[in-house]
């Protein structure tokens, strides 16, 4: 399956994208949310799952979340944030599989990923508040 992979920060693209690849997924990279919503538009039907930063520069994760939502309603989204998931409006948090505060482990990302897959559509409220600290 083919996970697109968010992040203006080179390294956490390459963190992610080697945990993905470990675990027998397809990571796409895009260094900003406006690259990853060209490829989104291009590969929509190959792409089960979108990982995004909230904060990046050009288009941020939350916008990405609303454009890709747009494309695909039932689209599957987790951002990851360095912030408290409090400072996201409840009407964005209940569209998103999950919220995951950097730093977060292998584990936490892996699980994260597998839950939102398996759910029949993209929220699950148990995930949405996760706290990896």
């Amino acid at each position: 399956m083919k996970i697109l992979v968010v992040d203006d920060e080179q390294a956490v693209r390459d963190v992610c994208a080697a945990i993905l690849a470990r675990h027998d997924f397809i990571p796409i990279l895009a260094q900003n949310g406006s690259q990853a919503l060209e490829l989104y538009q291009e590969m929509s039907s190959e792409i089960a799952l979108t990982l995004s930063d909230i904060a990046m520069p050009i288009m941020g994760g939350l916008e990405l979340a609303r454009n890709i939502f747009e494309l695909q309603p039932k689209s599957k989204v987790i951002l990851m944030t360095g912030f408290s998931p409090e400072d996201i409006a409840p009407e964005d948090l209940k569209a998103l599989c999950a919220v995951l505060e950097k730093p977060f482990s292998q584990s936490q990302l892996i699980t994260a990923v597998k839950k939102c897959l398996q759910c029949e559509n993209q929220q699950f409220p148990e995930l949405a508040n996760l706290n990896t600290r």
